[in-house]
C-alpha cells in the first residue's frame, strides 16, 4: 500500500497536483452502499493499517516532498440504510471504536493533513455545520490539527436537502462557524458574501481557516514550487516497474474462495470452453467508479442530460459514444489491457473458446439466454463471469449514486 502511494505522489507532483481527495476511511459494514468498493473493508483494525500506509506513501516522510492526503468521510458514512445522506443511528461508543478508529490511527501515526466530512447527519446535525463534529470530535478529542474540506457541494445541502439553512449565505455561515475550513468544489457558500462585513461572523473565524490553507500551502511548499515538474513526467509515468507493482498488487487483492476438484488452472487440453456473460468480454467494466474511463462515460451522460457537445456529431447516441469508449478508445489508452475471454482465447489455442453475452447487467430481457445455454451445453467447461458495473449513477449498478434494495442473484434454469 505504501509503495502504490509513493507512485501516486510523484505522478501528483510531476503534474503539480499536491492535494489528493484520498484515502477513503469508512468502514464498509452496508454491501447495499453502492461505494462499498471503494473501502478498505469492515475491520477498523485493517483499514487503519492500511490507511496509515496510504497516508505515509503519499505525504512522504517530509511533506515538502510529498502530497497532502485527505480522510474521508468523517464520519459513519452511509450507514444506516446504505444511503449518501441519511441520519447516522451510531451509539457514541460504536462511533469511537469502529467508526472513528481509522480517522484517529492516521492523525495519530500518519499526521494526516486534511480530513473530508461526510453527508450525513449524526443526533440529526449535518455533520457539515457540527461544531460538535467537526471541532469538539475530531479536533479535541482526536487531535486533529490539519485541513477540513467540505464534500462536494455539502453546504449546498443545508438548504437543499437538510433544509436547515434559509439560503446559501446563511449555510455557509454555519458551516464556516462549525470549524468547515475549505468549501469544494466552487465557493457557494464562501467567498461570495460580505458577513464579516455585515456583522453576521465574527473575523475570528475567518482568520482561523485561512490559517490552516496558508499553514498547508506553506508545509508543502507550495509558494517556493508552485508549478508542475514537467521534466519529471516522462520519468514518473508508463514505467515498467510501475505496471509490475500494479500487476502484483492485483493479484495479491484477490480472493480465491474454493478449488474444488483442482479445477484450477484450467487444462489446456480441455476441447471446448464456454465464456458466458456481459462482463466477460468488456473492457469499461473492467474499471472501479473513479478511474478515467467511468469519468468519460459520465461525461457522455451528463452531456446528453444538457444537451452540451461532446467530440464530433452532437446528435451522435449515448449508445454509440460508450462503443466509440470501448472499441476505440480503451484499447488505445490502455494497449496491455484484455478481456478475459480474449485472454482465454489466446491462452487456450488447441482448444474452442466461445463466448456469449447472455444478458446485459440491468437490462431483464433474455433474447440472448438460448445461445448462451446452447454454447454451455456442448462445452467441456463453463466460465460465467457474473458482476455489475462500478461507476457514476447509472446504467452503472454500483458505484456513487446507487444503493442497491436487495443483494441477490438471479438464478435461471434450465434442463440442458
Amino acid at each position: 500500500m505504501q509503495e502504490m502511494a509513493e507512485v501516486v505522489k510523484k505522478q501528483f507532483r510531476s503534474l503539480g497536483i499536491r492535494h489528493a481527495l484520498s484515502p477513503v476511511l469508512d468502514v464498509g459494514r452496508d454491501p447495499r452502499w453502492g461505494r462499498i468498493g471503494e473501502t478498505y473493508g469492515e475491520d477498523p483494525t485493517l483499514i487503519s493499517q492500511l490507511g496509515v500506509a496510504y497516508v505515509t506513501g503519499l505525504q512522504g516522510e517530509t511533506v515538502t516532498e510529498g502530497i497532502a492526503a485527505t480522510a474521508k468521510h468523517f464520519l459513519g458514512y452511509s450507514m444506516t440504510g446504505a444511503l449518501n445522506m441519511t441520519e447516522e443511528l451510531i451509539p457514541p461508543r460504536t462511533l469511537r471504536e469502529v467508526y472513528a478508529k481509522p480517522f484517529e490511527a492516521v492523525i495519530q501515526k500518519a499526521d494526516i493533513m486534511s480530513i473530508m466530512n461526510s453527508y450525513s447527519t449524526l443526533d440529526g446535525e449535518p455533520i457539515i455545520a457540527s461544531e460538535s463534529m467537526l471541532n469538539d470530535f475530531l479536533r479535541s478529542e482526536l487531535g486533529f490539527e490539519g485541513l477540513t474540506v467540505s464534500d462536494y457541494r455539502s453546504i449546498d445541502k443545508l438548504v437543499t436537502s437538510f433544509r436547515t439553512a434559509g439560503d446559501i449565505k446563511d449555510a455557509g455561515i454555519q458551516a464556516i462557524k462549525a470549524g468547515m475550513d475549505m468549501e469544494l468544489p466552487h465557493r457557494n457558500g464562501y467567498g461570495t458574501h460580505s458577513y464579516v462585513e455585515a456583522g453576521e461572523v465574527d473575523i475570528t473565524f475567518v482568520d482561523r481557516s485561512v490559517r490552516r490553507v496558508l499553514e498547508m500551502k506553506f508545509r508543502l511548499g507550495v509558494f517556493e514550487k508552485p508549478y508542475p515538474e514537467m521534466e519529471l513526467i516522462k520519468a514518473v509515468f508508463d514505467q515498467p516497474e510501475n505496471d509490475e507493482l500494479s500487476l502484483s498488487i492485483a493479484r495479491d487483492s484477490m480472493v480465491f474462495v474454493k478449488n474444488e476438484g483442482d479445477l484450477l488452472p484450467l487444462a489446456k487440453s480441455m476441447k471446448k470452453v464456454a465464456v458466458i456473460g456481459p462482463n466477460a468480454h468488456n473492457l469499461r467494466n473492467m474499471f472501479g467508479g473513479y478511474s478515467h474511463p467511468a469519468s468519460k462515460e459520465l461525461f457522455f451522460g451528463l452531456a446528453k442530460m444538457v444537451g452540451v457537445e461532446t467530440t464530433g456529431n452532437l446528435n451522435r447516441s449515448y449508445e454509440d459514444q460508450l462503443n466509440e469508449l470501448e472499441t476505440e478508445y480503451l484499447p488505445k489508452a490502455y494497449p496491455n489491457m484484455t478481456t478475459l475471454f480474449s485472454e482465454l482465447q489466446n491462452r487456450l489455442q488447441d482448444s474452442e473458446v466461445t463466448y456469449s453475452k447472455g444478458c446485459s447487467l440491468t437490462d431483464p430481457d433474455k433474447a440472448g439466454f438460448e445461445e448462451a445455454i446452447q454454447k454451455a451445453s456442448r462445452a467441456d467447461i463453463v466460465i460465467m463471469v457474473m458482476g455489475g458495473k462500478d461507476g457514476f449513477g447509472k446504467p452503472c449498478t454500483t458505484g456513487e449514486g446507487n444503493v442497491l434494495p436487495r443483494l441477490a442473484f438471479l438464478v435461471y434454469r434450465k434442463t440442458l
